[in-house]
């Protein structure tokens, strides 16, 4: 298996959180797709005909009930603050199943891929024609022997995933740091006409912002929290945190701009800024097993 989110394996089944981690939700997968059997025995037909034979089997790709007891366990010590985690198959999409004959001295045959049904078992119907070759490969790979028939399916993992940070505490002293001096008014003496005001003093750069603003948070009096659910792209959790950090900026800059000098009279300026972007990542991903390890021993029917 590949391009899979992290997680981490039980068995047969690979697990992995679903969310934010107060939903306790997690997902599993398979890594052993199988074939469908009937009072123990495969059901893997193989009906000789003049030009060769026909294959009919199902297959499935889905976890096995039983060893979810042990992904219960597993997460239960690895998460211990979580109560009653929920713990489902993952819902898949696109899934496709596909047989492989190897046959000694031609090329492989290949049967699908087949669309699977779409449900949580992910059956897969096969029926195809088989050189005498391949149906010889067949039978053999059905009495035991590895390396002949395999058995692949191919999916894709839709996760809604969401990158959040916040921003809550107190600038003020931040804006009284960046508050411009006042100008002293001037004069031309007792019996000269009065001089202009002089200018507005210039605009605090945004060089001077940033730095105050890192220097807030270094001093804690302004906290970020990020909130990121498990597989969210590092790009993205960055994306945020850049995000909240301008709207920041903005917030000084026009608290400056309306105050002026007057900005180091503030009393308070307190502040709570949220800020959430969401994602779609899709994960595709293959996994296959050998037919022959699947079922005992046995004489296909003819």
């Amino acid at each position: 298996m590949n391009d899979l989110p992290e997680g981490f394996t039980v068995g047969s089944l690979y697990c992995f959180p679903v969310g934010l981690p107060k939903d306790a939700t997690f997902a599993v997968i398979s890594s052993t797709p199988t074939l469908e059997t009937s009072q123990g025995k495969a059901k893997v037909t193989l009906l000789s005909m003049p030009t060769g034979a026909v294959l009919t089997c199902e297959a499935s790709w889905q976890p096995d009930p039983a060893a979810l007891l042990a992904v219960q366990k597993e997460i239960a010590n690895r998460y211990p603050g979580l109560t009653s985690p929920t713990v489902n198959p993952a819902t898949l999409e696109n899934v496709t199943a596909t047989l492989t004959v190897a046959v000694p001295g031609a090329p492989a045959v290949t049967i699908g891929p087949n669309p699977a049904s779409g449900t949580s078992s992910n059956r897969a119907v096969f029926s195809g024609s088989l050189t005498t070759p391949a149906a010889q490969a067949v039978a053999q790979a059905l009495t035991g022997e590895q390396g002949i028939f395999i058995l692949s399916y191919s999916g894709a993992l839709t996760l809604e995933e969401s990158a959040s940070a916040t921003a809550t505490g107190d600038l003020t002293t931040t804006i009284k740091s960046l508050a411009p001096t006042p100008a002293e008014p001037s004069s031309g003496g007792f019996f000269s006409r009065k001089k202009p005001d002089p200018p507005p003093p210039p605009p605090i750069t945004q060089q001077a912002r940033v730095a105050a603003l890192e220097a807030a948070i270094a001093r804690g009096s302004l906290k970020l929290v990020e909130s990121n659910t498990p597989h969210v792209s590092p790009a993205l959790v960055q994306q945020v945190a850049q995000k909240l950090r301008d709207k920041l900026d903005t917030i000084i800059g026009d608290k400056l701009t309306q105050l002026g000098s007057d900005a180091q009279y503030l009393k308070t300026f307190p502040i709570n800024l949220s800020l959430s972007l969401p994602e779609r990542r899709t994960l595709n991903f293959t996994c296959s097993v050998d037919v022959a390890t699947l079922i005992a021993p046995s004489t296909p029917g003819t």
